[in-house]
């Protein structure tokens, strides 16, 4: 304790998608996750995913949850990947759990769906 923390940090918030395995692209994450790490950043802002519904305009496809309490196994297996990935590389996540932004479903999908 006590130790000061010092990092370069970025937004990754397509990495959980990047990552999953039938609807991603491994290649590219791996590409962008190296990139940033020859260029000193460690600590990811990352979506922990987006809700649906997937037809719907301006909205991170696919969602991790795109319909309520659906949830859509390849995106959560991305963000396993991306996770293991930054984990390769000593980088570090913020991982906001929800938020308000209308493109990626956020509390205004929990409110519609509830």
């Amino acid at each position: 304790g006590g130790q000061q923390y010092h990092f370069l940090g970025t937004n990754f918030w397509y990495g959980v998608n990047m990552g999953a395995p039938e609807s991603g692209n491994y290649t590219r994450l791996v590409a962008e996750l190296d990139h940033l790490k020859s260029i000193g950043i460690t600590n990811l802002r990352i979506m922990a995913g987006g809700q649906g519904p997937d037809d719907r305009e301006k909205r991170i496809v696919p969602s991790i949850e795109p319909e309520a309490l659906k949830y859509n196994e390849d995106v959560w297996k991305g963000f396993d990947v991306l996770l293991d990935e930054m984990a390769k590389r000593d980088m570090k996540a913020v991982v906001p759990i929800n938020n308000y932004w209308e493109w990626s479903g956020g509390f205004g999908q929990y409110v519609e769906w509830h």
